[in-house]
């Protein structure tokens, strides 16, 4: 599972302002131009090594809500 920081409301697309990101390596939310320099989201293996992460995030932006997606592979 990867952590996602959801940020803003409603899809850009319809004029929203949402910005959803999800964590990177180092505790780092991941930027639009780090995504383009493929790196990757941090996947987790359990719930509580996520929430652990959760508590360490160092960029996280005002009223962002924190919550967690699945993965496959």
């Amino acid at each position: 599972m990867i952590i996602i920081e959801y940020c803003g409301d409603g899809d850009p697309a319809f004029g929203g302002t949402a910005d959803d990101r999800a964590l990177g390596p180092d505790g780092y939310i991941l930027r639009h131009e780090q995504r383009v320099l493929k790196i990757e989201p941090v996947e987790f293996a359990t719930l509580e090594e996520a929430h652990e992460a959760s508590k360490l995030v160092k960029n996280r932006r005002p009223q962002s809500m924190l919550g967690v997606a699945p993965t496959w592979r």
